[in-house]
């Protein structure tokens, strides 16, 4: 599937919006805003969208706790794969059942994955929860042990059912279609900050951000490095500190050669920190990359405003700015596909939503700046525009 050339169209309408103020006109609205009626986890290709316990499809609506096999259990959906094949967690097929278990879904009928170890363990099992599934249907579930310390293992199911232990101790997080897998643990007592690491399922990496360290003499556990997201080249986003004091600062982080470079490169935010829950403020944070080399994920102003960004090219774009529609404020970019998609949460009219962004078509037209140099930028914008779509027609 052909990627759209969204790149050049962003640094363009970038600079108008640099140049002609964006707060009085805003640039060339780059994406069209969606209301969804769910709080979204993840999309495919085919822009087929999860979240909750719900899976949306081209605006068709199900509710997978109404499906075969769901014995109405509070379902959460965490990932699908560009075959429509979603996981989660949350199944229970007896309502009296302590535990709940990873399920998938064709999105007609609902299985759950089986219980780990002893299947006499029934009520006093830990609970399964499936985190990722890539194109070849292999899925990455977590055992969560539920204890004080939050330990958890992370595993690989193959599409014929067996299993692999990859990450003892480490919660998984991604798994590409090359077999890649990346994983964390968050900071546990005296074992140190939690850490990321990537592995093929059989060599293991540590991945680190520029502020790792493990003293006992500086209490710096609070300055865990946490994955959350890759694409099918191997490279890596997530967030961490980058520096060593006490709990310092999280901010975004892309391990762009991971192979090569296992310490993550700092990505720009919008120079604010607010608190988001974390151990340590956070600056920012990466949810998502995509094969294109988009990352996606949320920012903080100097005015404590959380905004929904866009990192690409080596530049930092507030998704608020890529919009025409004053409905809406973009707090949380969660995924983006290869298409150039993004789905997230924020506020419309003050109150929170689902939210999908859809790259617009070539040919929109360009709103008037407000200056003769910006007219000018927007003018030779709109002619790289023609120029490129003719280009695409002819093959070249």
């Amino acid at each position: 599937m052909t990627l759209r050339p969204f790149g050049l169209l962003t640094a363009i309408g970038t600079t108008i919006a640099l140049l002609s103020g964006v707060d009085s006109a805003r640039a060339a609205a780059l994406y069209s805003v969606s209301d969804l009626p769910f709080f979204p986890s993840d999309l495919n290709d085919r822009g087929q969208i999860i979240g909750q316990h719900y899976l949306w499809n081209n605006g068709n609506l199900t509710d997978l706790r109404t499906l075969p096999g769901a014995a109405g259990s509070p379902l959460v959906a965490r990932a699908i794969n560009n075959q429509g094949v979603l996981v989660g967690d949350g199944l229970k097929s007896d309502p009296t059942q302590f535990y709940s278990q990873a399920f998938r879904s064709d999105g007609q009928t609902i299985s759950d994955l089986g219980i780990v170890g002893s299947s006499i363990c029934r009520d006093f099992c830990v609970k399964t929860i499936a985190t990722t599934i890539n194109n070849l249907e292999q899925i990455g579930f977590n055992l969560d042990y539920q204890d004080y310390q939050g330990g958890a293992s992370g595993y690989v199911q193959q599409p014929q059912g067996e299993r692999q232990n990859v990450f003892p101790g480490y919660r998984i997080a991604s798994i590409n279609d090359n077999g890649k897998m990346i994983g964390y643990t968050i900071a546990r007592g005296r074992s140190g900050p939690g850490r990321g690491l990537m592995s093929d399922g059989t060599n293991t990496r540590y991945l680190d951000a520029p502020g790792y360290c493990f003293s006992f003499s500086n209490a710096c556990f609070s300055n865990s490095t946490q994955l959350s997201g890759m694409n099918d080249l191997g490279q890596v986003v997530g967030f961490g500190a980058v520096d060593r004091e006490p709990r310092a600062p999280l901010h975004a982080l892309f391990w762009k050669n991971p192979l090569e470079n296992a310490i993550a490169l700092n990505l720009e935010n919008l120079g604010g920190v607010g608190n988001d829950g974390y151990n340590g403020k956070v600056t920012s944070l990466a949810n998502s990359i995509n094969n294109a080399e988009q990352i996606v994920g949320f920012s903080y102003t100097p005015d404590g405003d959380r905004r929904a960004v866009l990192w690409q090219n080596n530049t930092l774009i507030d998704l608020n700015q890529l919009i025409n529609n004053s409905d809406w404020k973009l707090a949380s970019a969660q995924k983006i596909n290869n298409q150039g998609q993004i789905v997230g949460i924020g506020y419309r009219n003050g109150q929170e939503h689902g939210f999908l962004l859809n790259p617009i078509d070539y040919g929109e037209p360009v709103p008037e700046p407000d200056s003769s140099l910006a007219l000018w930028i927007g003018a030779g914008t709109i002619g790289l525009i023609a120029f490129h779509r003719t280009r695409i027609r002819k093959g070249n």
